[in-house]
């Protein structure tokens, strides 16, 4: 069992050993200045053994494309990097019917760095998606970025095992 560190959430925080998994799924609610919601959903993934973060992403689109009524891409996959560690993203936009409703989505896929805690198989993927009901607005897009572009994974000691 590893040692006993401090776990945060938001509620708090309470003291507890490393879990062997931790599959949080965060749901930020947000209203821009006009008052119109929308949200980023952050959670997190695991690579099939020798699958690429592209891989994973085409995968992606072919299981929502069976399972999500009038999905449809929205432009082509693209890749860049973000962040203070310029870390590589891969980025879809696409669209779905909720409730009858077209829900707008992009998602933003990042392969995490080797951790000995954290990523000790080196195949863990953030997913952070901003999406909302109705087209995003200039306000929603920008603070989606600037969210992307602050996102440094959690501690860089053990990188090297």
């Amino acid at each position: 069992m590893s040692k006993n560190n401090e776990y945060i959430i938001p509620e708090g925080s309470f003291i507890t050993s490393t879990p062997n998994l931790d599959n949080t799924l965060n749901i930020l609610i947000y209203r821009d200045p006009a008052l119109n919601e929308y949200n980023i959903v952050v959670h997190r993934a695991f690579l099939d053994e020798d699958e690429t973060v592209e891989e994973f992403c085409e995968n992606e689109v072919k299981t929502f494309t069976r399972n999500l009524a009038g999905f449809k891409e929205e432009g082509k996959m693209i890749t860049h990097e973000l962040g203070p560690m310029k870390l590589k993203v891969v980025q879809i936009a696409n669209s779905y019917l909720d409730e009858g409703e077209r829900l707008q989505q992009v998602q933003s896929m990042i392969k995490l760095p080797y951790h000995r805690d954290n990523n000790p198989n080196d195949n863990r993927i953030i997913i952070f998606t901003l999406n909302r009901k109705g087209e995003f607005t200039e306000y929603q897009r920008k603070h989606y970025v600037r969210v992307l572009n602050s996102f440094a994974p959690n501690s860089t000691s053990g990188l090297l095992g």
